[in-house]
């Protein structure tokens, strides 16, 4: 019954005590279609290891229990 402002403060809310800071209120994707909000998060992070080699964590996360993960290249 919370508006998708409202999902998105209380996320906002419980990432600040767990720091969580690469993932931002805005990047949360909420899905209403089933009657009941799902919410998702697709995101990459990104930081450099030495010189110019990179590395990248593709992360994906639902808060449906029968959401299928993403596929591993």
């Amino acid at each position: 019954s919370k508006s998708n402002a409202e999902l998105r403060s209380d996320f906002m809310k419980r990432a600040s005590v767990d720091y969580v800071s690469v993932v931002k209120p805005e990047d949360l994707g909420i899905d209403r279609s089933s009657g009941v909000p799902v919410i998702s998060a697709v995101y990459e992070f990104r930081t450099n290891l030495i010189g110019n080699v990179s590395l990248v964590i593709d992360f994906s996360a639902s808060s449906d229990p029968n959401a299928a993960p993403p596929d591993v290249e």
